[in-house]
């Protein structure tokens, strides 16, 4: 009897220790089979080469150190030496730093200790491609910063606990949110975010300018924005604000807007002392979209664009300058805008469209 509850036990403690898979981070390879040679006339002058891998998450890992001992006194774009290493085995986005350390004639390559932080011996940086020339360029302080969350460990483990169907959840220690993806009870698939914080977002990217797509059809861009989707901003912008140029929707790289719909009121009195309010995109030289005339800013009155004392400019409802704003101004002639306290204002427009 002892023997077959001991059997029991240890299935037991099998059976629970499936229910998770326990991982650890450890610290990546970095680049590997650093290699150096010189091209043009070789000298007697050595050095030591060492690679930085820079990984995406901010770690970095040292290789090297490569220790050639024909370079000549004088480098330059025809008499050089050239460095090749292989690319690490793992990470994406992968860029590299050439460090040089120890430069004598000659040298011994078991001199070739690992740079101290802060010395002068940055030769290269953001490199995208694991080969490099040393034509003879100065060197600059550099610091590693080796990799974080090296000792970070996780576990993914199935979660019948919570939900109905039981859901698979990969957790990080210390990380304040976790994703949980699976069956739902009605059929559907359910992937959420988790966590111990308020407000959790949930993020679903494409890769570079790679998009969202549902079956084929593209429902946003890399970013998250909704491809022709109309959106809307509404302010209150402050006579001072309109006078000195207020951003109503920041600019984003790689994205262009179509402003598809104005309207406007002054707050607090008519406009007076300046010549005319505009909306317009951020460019230095900005493209407008619709100008309206102090006369028709007049206190509770909207304006928009089917009424004509609101007019429409060369840039309403076609893309504005890439990667630029849309902003609420006054024009640059003329004096400031006075009297009233503010200009309420609704911006409906399009992105990347």
């Amino acid at each position: 009897m002892k023997r077959i509850l001991s059997l029991l036990f240890g299935l037991a403690l099998t059976l629970n220790a499936q229910q998770t898979a326990n991982m650890s981070a450890t610290t990546p390879n970095g680049a590997s089979n650093v290699a150096a040679y010189h091209v043009g006339t070789a000298g007697s002058v050595g050095a030591c080469y060492w690679i930085v891998s820079n990984f995406a998450g901010g770690g970095q890992v040292i290789a090297g150190p490569v220790a050639p001992t024909d370079l000549n006194g004088t480098l330059s774009g025809s008499n050089y030496e050239q460095l090749n290493w292989t690319a690490p085995p793992v990470g994406f986005s992968v860029t590299y730093d050439v460090l040089k350390t120890a430069v004598g004639n000659p040298i011994i390559p078991a001199t070739c200790t690992a740079p101290t932080q802060g010395a002068s011996v940055g030769l290269a940086t953001g490199l995208t491609s694991p080969t490099y020339q040393d034509q003879g360029g100065a060197l600059s302080p550099y610091t590693l910063k080796g990799f974080p969350n090296q000792g970070a460990t996780g576990a993914c483990r199935l979660n019948n606990w919570d939900f109905v169907w039981p859901l698979t959840e990969c957790i990080v220690s210390g990380s304040p949110a976790f994703v949980s993806q699976g069956a739902a009870a009605d059929g559907g698939a359910d992937l959420e975010a988790h966590g111990s914080a308020t407000n959790i977002p949930l993020e679903l990217k494409g890769k570079g300018t790679g998009a969202l797509e549902y079956n084929g059809i593209t429902l946003a861009d890399s970013s998250g924005a909704a491809l022709n989707q109309v959106y809307s901003v509404e302010a209150s912008v402050s006579i001072a604000n309109v006078n000195s140029g207020y951003v109503l929707v920041p600019a984003v790289t790689g994205r262009t807007y179509k402003v598809v719909r104005v309207l406007e009121e002054a707050v607090g009195g008519n406009v007076t002392a300046c010549t005319d309010v505009r909306i317009s995109d951020t460019a230095s030289s900005p493209v407008d979209v619709t100008l309206a005339v102090i006369a028709q800013l007049t206190a509770g009155v909207f304006l928009d664009e089917a009424n004509p004392n609101l007019t429409v400019e060369a840039g309403f409802g076609v893309p504005l300058t890439a990667n630029k704003g849309i902003q609420i101004r006054k024009t640059t002639a003329g004096g400031g805008c006075a009297t009233a306290t503010s200009i309420f204002v609704i911006v409906m427009y399009k992105i990347n469209s």
